[in-house]
C-alpha cells in the first residue's frame, strides 16, 4: 500500500536545534480535532480517500500499479498517482473528492511533487531505461509550465526545493537546475522530508545514522537527537504547517 496524508492538529514530534546536550523541549498537545483528508492506493488497483473527522470513504478504480513501482502525493488539491498505460509509467492526478475521472498529465521515468504547491515534476518517459532525458512541470491539470530535454544526471528523483530538483546518485543528494543544469551538494544521502527549502535525512557519510535538517538555500544544517536513551529511526515527514517533523 503506498499511502499519503494530509492532515492538521497531529504533532508527531518537536525537534530541538541545538546539540546533544540541549534538554528536550516541552510537550505540545494538539488542540484540534484531527482534520483532512487520508488517501491510499492498494494492490486491488482502488484509490480511496477517507474524511479523517467524518469518517465518509470514497473509492476509485485506477490502472494498475506499474512494475518500477507505485508513488502517491497530494498538491493543490489533487492526488497524484501513476499507473501502467500501453506499458509504460504513466501519471495522472485526479480531485481529493474522487469525483471525477483522473487527468492524464504524461509518462514518465520517475515523478516528484514540485516546490510549487499544485504543480508535478516529471523525468524521463519510461522507467525501463537506464537514464532519464528530458523533464518537464506540469500543474495537476495537464498544463506544461516548463519544459527541458536536458538529461537528468541522477539514478532517481527525491524530490524538488525553490531552487530545483533534488537528484541522488551515488548515495549523495543535490539540487539540480534544470534551466541552467547546475547542481550543487546539499550534505545529505537522501531526503526523508520536504518542506520548501528544508530538507529531513541522513547526513553525507553517515550510511544513514545520522539525521539532520538542512536548510537548502542557505546550507544551515541542525542535527537531530532523541530525547533520553531513545534512538531515532531513519525516516519522517514534515507537518502540514511544516513547523514539526
Amino acid at each position: 500500500i503506498v499511502s499519503a496524508v494530509v492532515t492538521g492538529g497531529l504533532v508527531a514530534a518537536l525537534l530541538s536545534a541545538g546539540d546533544a546536550e540541549t534538554p528536550a523541549p516541552a510537550r505540545v498537545a494538539a488542540t484540534e480535532r484531527p482534520a483532512g483528508t487520508i488517501v491510499f492506493a492498494s494492490d486491488s488497483n482502488r484509490l480511496t480517500a477517507i474524511d479523517v473527522a467524518t469518517g465518509r470513504r470514497v473509492a476509485r478504480r485506477i490502472r494498475s500499479v506499474p512494475g518500477c513501482g507505485g508513488q502517491l502525493f497530494v498538491t493543490g488539491g489533487h492526488v497524484v498517482f501513476s499507473g501502467e498505460l500501453k506499458r509504460r509509467t504513466t501519471v495522472f492526478s485526479v480531485p481529493l473528492a474522487l469525483d471525477r475521472a483522473p487527468t492524464r498529465l504524461g509518462a514518465a521515468h520517475q515523478f516528484a511533487a514540485s516546490a510549487t504547491d499544485g504543480r508535478v515534476w516529471l523525468a524521463g518517459t519510461d522507467c525501463d531505461r537506464t537514464s532519464m532525458h528530458g523533464v518537464r512541470e506540469v500543474t495537476v491539470d495537464g498544463q506544461v509550465t516548463f519544459e527541458s530535454d536536458r538529461r537528468v544526471p541522477a539514478e532517481a528523483l527525491a524530490g524538488a526545493v525553490p531552487d530545483g530538483l533534488l537528484v541522488s546518485r551515488r548515495r549523495a543528494l543535490g539540487v539540480w537546475d534544470p534551466a541552467t543544469g547546475t547542481d550543487r551538494a546539499v550534505g545529505l544521502e537522501w531526503a526523508f522530508g520536504i518542506e520548501g527549502n528544508m530538507l529531513a535525512g541522513c547526513a553525507t557519510g553517515s550510511d544513514c545514522g545520522k539525521f539532520v535538517i538542512v536548510d537548502s538555500a542557505s546550507g544551515r544544517t541542525v542535527p537531530v537527537h532523541a530525547s533520553g536513551r531513545r534512538v531515532l529511526e531513519m525516516g519522517g515527514t514534515f507537518s502540514p504547517d511544516g513547523t514539526l517533523l
